[in-house]
């Protein structure tokens, strides 16, 4: 489903709510406004029932509705702010598309950028903003990579502007410095400009007020983060499938029990391995840690599991 159809189909349900809120109001004598209002709440169900077996089309699809000083009521928008807005946005699904491929580098040019390129196929109804979709000839039953990009953005954008600090921090666990200047130039450039938005996507729909762009700039300006990877001997405490978290018992006392995420490149076949081989076993873990800092301050550090590999047993 594209954000334009989920858009569509978000209409059909608020007009379904506000003629069953008519219907309510009626008295015994509305006989006439009664069938009326009947036949036209079967006759969104009936569009929306169709809309939902529509073929879902997963390609990547985002919706963005600017408001505030940039935008002209619904006539207009500045065009310097309009590409910049767009631009950086595109940057940022091109980075963490390349993250996930595994070839962002530290710095320099996005490698295969033009596999992340979303084209303005129309512009928002009702509002001033741009509907940005993958081009792609033939349906999708599954997401596409980019799809899954635009997706991980929209949720990083999300994260900067929670209020609450702990989700910001659980987002950043995955996330590299690269990606996070990205996100943050985003917002710098929102507030900087006095603008908000509204970014709908087929899974998603959020806002983002004066108050949330602050706060996501504020974030932006104070935030850093560093990795590195880690070799660590100890014993697999288990992991758990379902949510993708690990625990993991250190041979070094000062280090104690590690828990984290498990890489996304480990596949549910290398996680029923792990459970069933190397439970309690002596293992050499290969781990990501992140360091986030607040102003150069170090906040936090957070484990992901990238390898286990079967060692002896010392017995020394």
């Amino acid at each position: 489903m594209t954000s334009q159809r989920k858009l569509a189909l978000d209409l059909l349900h608020a007009d379904l709510t506000a003629v069953d809120d008519l219907i309510a109001r009626l008295t015994d004598e509305d006989v006439m406004a009664r069938v009326g209002l009947e036949d036209r709440r079967e006759e969104i169900k009936a569009l929306i029932l169709n809309a939902e077996k529509t073929l879902i089309d997963e390609t990547a699809s985002a919706t963005l509705f600017f408001g505030g000083k940039p935008v002209s009521g619904i006539h207009g928008i500045e065009s310097k702010f309009a590409a910049s807005a767009v631009g950086t946005f595109q940057d940022l699904v091109a980075m963490i598309l390349a993250h996930k491929a595994g070839t962002l580098s530290e710095r320099g040019a996005v490698a295969h950028r033009e596999s992340s390129t979303l084209y303005i196929t129309d512009v928002a109804r009702g509002s001033v903003g741009f509907v940005l979709e993958e081009v792609r000839p033939q349906k999708n039953l599954t997401d596409t990579p980019l799809s899954d990009a635009v997706t991980e953005a929209t949720q990083l954008l999300a994260a900067f502007t929670a209020t609450n600090e702990h989700e910001f921090h659980d987002r950043l666990d995955s996330v590299e410095q690269r990606v996070v200047v990205s996100a943050g130039k985003f917002f710098q450039l929102m507030r900087r400009n006095g603008a908000t938005l509204r970014l709908v996507t087929s899974k998603s729909d959020h806002t983002y007020g004066v108050e949330a762009v602050a706060r996501g700039a504020a974030r932006a300006r104070s935030t850093t983060t560093d990795s590195e990877d880690r070799i660590v001997i100890g014993r697999l405490g288990g992991v758990l499938p379902d949510t993708r978290r690990f625990e993991f018992r250190c041979e070094e006392e000062e280090l104690g029990t590690l828990s984290g995420r498990v890489a996304r490149t480990l596949g549910t076949n290398d996680l029923d391995y792990y459970n069933r081989e190397l439970l309690n076993t002596r293992v050499q873990a290969r781990m990501t840690v992140t360091y986030i800092y607040r102003n150069e301050e170090l906040l936090r550090e957070t484990y992901t599991l990238i390898e286990l590999t079967p060692v002896a047993e010392d017995h020394t």
